[in-house]
């Protein structure tokens, strides 16, 4: 078993690996979006910075609770993006075209 996770961690690493390369060879692409979401995270702290200007809890939570909720938040949003969703976004075209029985014939469990 420890060989199979070992296995598993191998391949997930290379395509971790691939995945990074792949958006990087569009670095136009690659920046612009680092660009936005670096500018959507700053309006989304700078709001409630403001918020809370003004007031000392909002709904019971305080400045540093929800800082700290927006930056878990923004943390598995991206480790989300990076690692599975353009899987999400090419499940349903392999459907489509019949090319998703090319992924389940493969030699690594097609749920990894």
């Amino acid at each position: 078993m420890l060989h199979t996770l070992k296995k598993y961690c191998e391949v997930y690493r290379i395509q971790i690996k691939n995945n990074l390369a792949r958006e990087a060879s569009y670095r136009t692409n690659f920046f612009t979006i680092a660009l936005v979401d670096l500018v959507w995270i700053c309006v989304e702290f700078s709001l409630f910075k403001v918020i809370y200007a003004n007031t000392p809890s909002l709904a019971g939570w305080r400045q540093e609770q929800v800082f700290f909720f927006l930056g878990v938040f923004f943390t598995s949003d991206a480790l989300f993006t990076l690692l599975f969703q353009r899987n999400f976004w090419t499940f349903s075209d392999l459907v489509n075209r019949g090319e998703l029985d090319v992924f389940l014939t493969k030699p690594i469990h097609p749920l990894f």
